[in-house]
């Protein structure tokens, strides 16, 4: 055997030692071969098969180290199978909570029904030992405790839809009572804790609103009597007072004017004197006078309307005050109206200029 031979021989087995190791290598690493060995794979042949052939290059080896890569079966190699290794699980990542529109939108609702609940209802002291709450200012708290009686008293002709509502039906006795008789019947809400200590709330629906109202129990002190002020009972007054003036100002018309000519009106009369009352139109048809006073005459103060004769004495006159209108039954030369006795007395003289001649040098004393 020639020097040639051996070293070739020597050269195989070398590869083969190093291919066997790059095998247990693979078997015991992750699957991913390395760069090296995946890019320059080693080839491999039997050294006996190879000792009489004619010198060639390794690379020509009849057998690839790819047949044994660890991702196929190693068995045909000569060599145990790898165990496979435990699939991981991932755990799904944690997202943070997002807050919706609804949820928004259920807060917003519970700070408006925190701010009405927490609205300070200061009560105020009504008749016969009676605490007044106002409705709707707030959520009204009564006080009441075991052996005693607290009653709530509706609005006189109210009446109670059904029944009451509780929040502690267990240990809290509701009852119904009545107060008088027909429709101005009053139902009374009666209350009675079992408990010290308890905290609930009350809806009482009735044909004309419902009552929220929050009930605590305590030892010793309670709340006799409740009732309440109604805001609407104010503005419905105000409004059937408006009604009703509004009624009474369709009624109310101009003094009895029949149709007559505008050339039958005379309008010439002298208004002396200041007063609040002066009037701004002084006129007759023939027949009767109209004075009509200004808007700025009160109701309470409308002077007295009297005929002046000849002397200047003062004398009734048939008259009627209608809508801001003096109406006089006949004609006068002079008339007055007098508001105020004594010092205080305001007076406004009124003159028919076409019935009095104007003084002069030649009719001086004579009307």
């Amino acid at each position: 055997m020639n020097e040639d031979s051996i070293m070739k021989k020597s050269f195989v087995i070398t590869a083969s030692v190093v291919a066997l190791a790059q095998v247990n290598a693979w078997a015991q690493s992750p699957a991913t071969a390395p760069d090296s060995v995946a890019t320059s794979p080693v080839r491999v042949g039997p050294a006996l098969e190879t000792s009489q052939a004619a010198p060639a290059p390794v690379q020509a080896a009849p057998a690839p180290i790819a047949s044994c890569h660890p991702s196929q079966n190693t068995s045909s190699c000569g060599q145990s199978p790898a165990k496979p290794r435990p699939a991981m699980k991932r755990r799904a990542p944690v997202e943070p909570p997002i807050q919706s529109k609804h949820e928004a939108s259920a807060a917003y609702a519970v700070s408006q029904s925190k701010e009405w609940l927490t609205a300070t209802n200061k009560p105020t002291v009504g008749d016969d030992g009676r605490v007044m709450f106002t409705f709707g200012a707030g959520l009204p708290v009564v006080v009441c405790a075991p052996l005693r009686v607290c009653v709530i008293e509706l609005q006189a002709g109210e009446r109670v839809n059904k029944e009451v509502q509780i929040g502690d039906s267990v240990r809290w006795i509701v009852t119904p009572a009545e107060s008088g008789s027909g429709k101005t019947a009053q139902t009374l809400v009666v209350i009675k804790p079992k408990e010290v200590g308890l905290d609930t709330n009350l809806v009482i629906p009735t044909d004309r609103r419902n009552y929220y109202i929050r009930l605590v129990s305590r030892s010793t002190d309670y709340v006799a009597r409740v009732a309440f002020h109604y805001p609407e009972e104010a503005r419905a007054a105000w409004e059937a007072y408006s009604a009703k003036r509004g009624e009474l100002a369709k009624s109310e018309v101009d003094p009895d004017m029949p149709a007559m000519s505008i050339d039958r009106l005379k309008f010439d009369y002298t208004i002396d004197g200041e007063a609040a009352f002066r009037p701004v139109r002084v006129l007759d048809n023939g027949e009767k006078t109209y004075i009509q006073l200004p808007p700025t005459a009160k109701a309470d103060e409308i002077p007295v309307l009297v005929v002046l004769n000849t002397e200047g004495k003062e004398q009734l006159v048939n008259s009627r005050f209608i809508n801001g209108w003096y109406e006089v039954d006949r004609l006068f030369d002079r008339a007055a109206l007098i508001l105020g006795v004594g010092s205080e007395q305001r007076k406004i003289v009124i003159t028919n200029n076409g019935r009095v001649k104007p003084r002069s040098f030649w009719n001086f004393g004579s009307n």
